[in-house]
């Protein structure tokens, strides 16, 4: 069963895994997300619940889908 602790959890991983594949520190993404730094460091460890605004900004500055920010695993 989810729970918003889950999905927070997964999300901060697909985010640091999509980053650091992208090679982009967490300043400049949260700058090309028009985020706080501070902010966006807790949504990557997982310890905030997002608003789809904040989701939508971020699949957008990763050039991604938001579903690929939710993805569940395949490891």
């Amino acid at each position: 069963m989810l729970t918003k602790e889950k999905v927070a959890k997964r999300l901060a991983k697909n985010l640091r895994q999509l980053r650091t594949s992208k090679g982009v520190s967490q300043e400049d993404l949260s700058v090309q997300a028009g985020l706080g730094r501070a902010y966006y460091w807790r949504v990557e460890q997982g310890s905030i619940n997002v608003t789809l605004e904040t989701l939508v900004r971020l699949s957008n500055a990763l050039h991604v889908d938001v579903a690929d920010l939710l993805a569940k695993s395949k490891t």
